[in-house]
């Protein structure tokens, strides 16, 4: 049977980032027994991830690596890896509502969900929004949300109250 293509707010995981290729610092040890907590036992334990840092510590190899281990070890797994930006700009682009809610539908029957560097869902409020709506829905259905920040949410200009709450409680 042949594939339908991913949709465009979604991007195929690096494979080649990995746990075991993964240079772990003095400042990366949590964040990195975090990720693997996550990705043994998915929705188990922190459920939302937060992986957050500067530029280049690491956190889209972390979020590659569950994504890949988790899809190693449980074929069936349904992953999408959606950086930010590209979720955004699929948002502005849906001027109707059930394209809006198409995207959001496709998201909800995740059971893994990557979010890479999510302080671009700032230049949006409805992304927030429907982000939000899908964070809700899988967690209440127990799948597993990870994101990658370059900041904590709270510091980041715009960022909703809703979103970042969602995020830092679970």
């Amino acid at each position: 049977a042949e594939q339908a293509p991913a949709p465009a707010y979604t991007k195929s995981l690096p494979e080649a980032m990995s746990f075991d290729n993964f240079v772990v610092g003095p400042g990366s040890k949590f964040p990195v027994a975090a990720a693997v907590a996550v990705a043994d036992a998915p929705s188990k334990a922190y459920n939302p991830l937060l992986i957050f840092g500067g530029s280049g510590l690491g956190k889209t190899h972390l979020l590659s690596a569950i994504g890949s281990h988790v899809k190693e070890k449980t074929r069936n797994f349904k992953i999408a890896y959606v950086p930010a930006d590209r979720f955004v700009e699929a948002m502005n682009q849906a001027q109707d509502d059930q394209l809006r809610q198409k995207i959001r539908e496709d998201l909800k029957h995740v059971d893994l969900l990557l979010i890479d560097d999510m302080q671009f869902l700032a230049a949006s409020e409805a992304a927030q929004m429907e982000m939000a709506q899908v964070i809700e829905h899988l967690i209440d259905s127990r799948k597993q949300v990870v994101f990658a920040s370059d900041r904590l949410p709270a510091q980041i200009p715009g960022f909703s109250d809703r979103l970042n709450s969602r995020i830092m409680i679970g």
